[in-house]
């Protein structure tokens, strides 16, 4: 059982975006593969939006965790379990107050202010009850940025021939921004998919557009008879899945604006940040106490927790899974029992261990460190991920060197990574990352770790 993942591309039914798939494949599985009548879709009216339309038809991807084992596809936001798996959910929030900053929007008029939401769970500075997806959302000050809606936005229906109400919800369709006429929202946030179990969902953003009257959805592709939205991938989604042509997030997802024909002089005020990750950069006001499936420890007390179980063959196999205040994963454990033999296929990756921090949980072979951890594949593209390390694993060295689960004393095996992949494209990047609350908010939920 070695290795991060490999960084082999597929093309995602039949585009060329890139999957990423997992180094390990379990030796032993009977998991049902997903069949056309697994696919979700959505109603709203008369349109019926189809993830996997929308993925096809701007050339985006699936979010697929390289770090779980392809047999599974169980992935953040994504759902493969069988029937009969279970879940469950627990959160304690805490309390803050938002503060807003006026700045002047470069390019727009003189008379124009924008607003920042603050990264705590008020969200006063957003009109209509609107939701932040992450901590810096650009809301300009205007008269059609404070008419936005998410559940009044207009949607065109093919069918009808006329546009319809998308009625979407703040707490599921969180906003990006809203700048030069535009506004962008999540499709469906990771904790609203992971919870409903819904899977073969695009995640990623819509495009609003301001008509001078009301917003409007137009990006829209009818296929079959089957009417899709058509979406674009978020900073961190597109930093996690490496351009084949080695282009940096800010090509890829400018070149998809100009697809769309949306034109803004700043592309990250309407988007979000170019980060690799759109976690919170406040501390939390305390930490929450958790206790689910022989796992216990501490987290940042505005995270929400929810667990799923399930068996393949004869391993129980312990899903906890911690969603931040704008509904992305933040982390995640994975607990086999017992641990199934696993192959690495991808003999060529290296790793790289950028920064650890030693923590108190012990594993059979020892005590462990939580890390910054770089795999690189032969084609020289990487991907990064917050993992658990042996406290005497080598910097650097072949990606199957490392195991794929941590062995415990106790006869479980918990998953190498605890959070999603994150892309970072310069050394500066990594540095930001370790300067980060976010990378704070994992060493300190490592540290407190305890397994039964």
């Amino acid at each position: 059982m070695l290795g991060p993942p490999d960084l082999t591309s597929l093309g995602a039914q039949g585009a060329q975006a890139p999957n990423f798939v997992p180094t390990y494949v379990e030796a032993a599985h009977n998991m049902p593969e997903n069949t056309k009548e697994d696919v979700v879709w959505f109603k709203k009216p008369a349109v019926w939006i189809s993830g996997v339309a929308a993925a096809v038809a701007v050339g985006l991807v699936l979010v697929i965790n390289p770090f779980q084992p392809q047999a599974n596809n169980h992935l953040p936001g994504v759902s493969g379990s069988p029937s009969g798996a279970s879940s469950s959910s627990s959160a304690s929030s805490a309390s803050g107050t938002a503060s807003s900053t006026s700045v002047s929007p470069s390019g727009s008029s003189g008379a124009s202010t924008s607003t920042q939401a603050s990264s705590t769970n008020s969200t006063s500075s957003l009109p209509n009850g609107l939701k932040p997806a992450h901590p810096d959302v650009y809301w300009e000050d205007s008269a059609e940025c404070k008419a936005f809606d998410v559940e009044k936005v207009m949607v065109y229906s093919f069918s009808a021939k006329e546009f319809e109400p998308l009625n979407g919800k703040p707490a599921d369709n969180p906003v990006a921004g809203c700048y030069g006429g535009y506004a962008t929202y999540v499709s469906l946030p990771d904790r609203v998919l992971y919870e409903k179990e819904l899977s073969d969902v695009f995640t990623g953003l819509y495009v609003a557009k301001w008509d001078g009257k009301r917003w409007l959805v137009n990006h829209m592709d009818e296929t079959d008879g089957v009417e899709s939205l058509i979406g674009l991938s978020t900073y961190p989604l597109t930093r996690a899945f490496p351009d084949p042509e080695g282009r940096t997030a800010a090509v890829v997802i400018q070149k998809t604006l100009d697809d769309l024909e949306v034109s803004v002089d700043d592309p990250e005020k309407l988007l979000g940040p170019n980060r690799s990750a759109w976690a919170p950069t406040e501390p939390a006001a305390s930490t929450a106490d958790f206790n689910e499936s022989g796992v216990s420890g501490n987290q940042r007390s505005d995270w929400k927790l929810v667990t799923r179980d399930r068996k393949q063959d004869d391993t129980i196999i312990d899903e906890l899974r911690f969603f931040d205040q704008y509904g992305a994963t933040a982390a995640s454990l994975t607990v086999w029992s017992p641990s199934p033999e696993a192959e690495c296929y991808d003999p060529g990756t290296t790793y790289e261990i950028l920064a650890r921090e030693d923590i108190d949980l012990k594993a059979k072979a020892g005590a462990l460190s939580v890390a910054l951890v770089t795999s690189t594949d032969e084609s020289g593209r990487e991907l990064s991920a917050v993992s658990l390390v042996d406290r005497n694993a080598a910097k650097s060295g072949k990606a199957c060197d490392l195991p794929a689960r941590i062995e415990l004393t106790n006869g479980k095996s918990l998953e190498f990574s605890i959070t999603p992949v994150l892309g970072f494209e310069t050394a500066n990047e990594q540095q930001e990352f370790l300067n980060s609350q976010y990378w704070t908010d994992l060493v300190d939920f490592a540290g407190g770790l305890k397994v039964k």
